[in-house]
């Protein structure tokens, strides 16, 4: 596990049937979550409460988290929903439990971000739960976010290696044409599947064009073309890294870094 690498232990988050469950839910309460700590214990956290409703749509386009609702449903919710049940984060009001939450925004990739506070109370504060967010990375910029990589010569994420200059989904609605084109070369599986899913729900990710169209319009360029690109690629969708994986001897600049945030939330 990457925490080795910090010693620090990692635990997962998940709603059942991530993004395409959920996108394809039909008169019915969203998934259940789960999580798994790194004893290997794991916890199931059902959804009893609500209306069953249809989604059979795909995330728009949008800041707003009401219409963008793959952030909100299966990234901040499925935390919250853990955070505020998990055994390890409850207290009383006599002795309540303090918990840090420490996230990597950063002012410079959206104007939104731009305004978020160094620290906060955190939404899953409560009586007997003391919750802070803390946000160390949000006054540095990406000059300094590589230099931090360099210094202690950790690997990137493969996506930057492999020219993303941010690391979201694979297939983020935000993704431009050149990441819809690179996408298709190295996971033609993954593009296709998403193409399906569009010609499924008759309702496209982009509201102008459908995915093949808008792959169409990008360029492989950023994409690697050297005997290291299939490394990078099998790393990027492999779903377990090692500690060997993360350590380099000779650090190099990711061909992702300082290529903008326009394709990102905003």
């Amino acid at each position: 596990m990457p925490g080795e690498l910090f010693h620090l232990p990692v635990s997962f988050q998940w709603r059942e049937g991530g993004i395409y469950g959920e996108m394809k839910r039909k008169e019915s309460l969203t998934g259940d979550v789960y999580s798994l700590d790194s004893s290997g214990e794991k916890q199931h956290l059902p959804t009893k409460n609500g209306k069953p409703t249809t989604r059979l749509k795909r995330p728009a386009m949008s800041p707003d988290l009401r219409v963008r609702w793959c952030s909100a449903y299966v990234k901040i919710d499925v935390f919250r929903r853990v955070l505020n049940n998990h055994p390890n984060c409850q207290g009383t009001s006599q002795q309540p439990a303090k918990i840090l939450v420490i996230s990597g925004e950063r002012r410079e990739e959206s104007a939104n971000h731009a305004r978020y506070p160094v620290a906060e109370i955190h939404a899953c504060n409560s009586r007997n739960r003391i919750v802070h967010a803390w946000r160390p990375a949000i006054d540095s910029n990406e000059r300094q976010i590589w230099d931090a990589f360099e210094k202690r010569k950790i690997l990137p994420h493969p996506a930057y290696l492999l020219g993303w200059n941010r690391t979201s989904c694979l297939g983020c609605i935000f993704s431009t044409p050149d990441l819809w084109a690179m996408m298709r070369e190295f996971a033609p599986g993954r593009f296709s599947r998403m193409v399906g899913v569009e010609k499924e729900l008759h309702h496209t990710v982009d509201p102008k064009m459908d995915l093949t169209a808008k792959a169409n319009q990008g360029s492989l360029k950023r994409l690697p073309t050297d005997a290291r690109t299939s490394r990078w690629a099998q790393l990027a969708l492999h779903r377990n890294f090692n500690v060997d994986d993360l350590r380099v001897e000779r650090w190099e600049l990711p061909t992702g870094a300082f290529r903008g945030f326009a394709d990102g939330p905003s």
